[in-house]
């Protein structure tokens, strides 16, 4: 298995308590290839829980994307 850092954006969305709140955060995750990584992504993305690594009261909707994959050695191998 190689290991990858992901590169995500949280965008937690406004609601009566508390304004648009945006967080960049990275976390590592296994998987055999980039190409099964990012498949996976794609099909199970509520799977991942990078928002798990904010620190907020934010109770508001939230929506992730992500921005880059780096390898093992830190080199992005996927660029949005």
């Amino acid at each position: 298995m190689a290991r990858f850092k992901i590169k995500w954006e949280l965008e937690f969305y406004k609601n009566e308590d508390y304004p648009d709140e945006t967080h960049i955060v990275e976390d590592i995750h296994e998987s055999e290839d980039l190409q099964t990584l990012l498949k996976d992504l794609e099909e199970n993305i509520e799977n991942y829980t990078p928002e798990l690594g904010v620190s907020t009261d934010h109770t508001g909707d939230l929506n992730m994307e992500y921005l880059s994959i780096k390898d093992e050695n830190d080199n992005i191998i996927w660029p949005d």
